[in-house]
């Protein structure tokens, strides 16, 4: 194999394993909301003071997630189409620039 080859397969298989170890970690951190955390009869006291204690925070847990999700939705969906715009353009006058040059070098009339 070339040179170039091996680099640019090794640091896709580099990337790949990058990938795989943050997705890992990021899998471990537990996302909690009031609705996942069954409230029953059966529950002993000392759970039912955690509940208690952790719900306000619990709640404002989940309306972080919630703004930071739609705030990342937001930006994303602005930068697409920004950048379909940019990309379009790029196309058209590209297409157009490569038109005029088969043109100008064949015996079109």
């Amino acid at each position: 194999m070339e040179s170039a080859t091996i680099a640019i397969v090794g640091a896709g298989i580099i990337a790949l394993v990058w990938a795989y170890v943050q997705f890992k970690i990021i899998a471990k951190i537990p996302v909690v909301s009031l609705g996942d955390i069954p409230i029953t009869d059966d529950v002993n006291s000392q759970a039912n003071a955690f509940i208690a204690v952790n719900e306000n925070e619990i709640t404002e847990t989940t309306s972080r997630l919630i703004e930071v999700y739609e705030a990342i939705y937001e930006g994303a969906d602005s930068f697409l189409k920004a950048e379909y715009k940019v990309c379009f353009q790029f196309i058209a006058l590209f297409g157009v620039v490569v038109l005029f040059l088969v043109s100008w070098g064949s015996d079109w009339d």
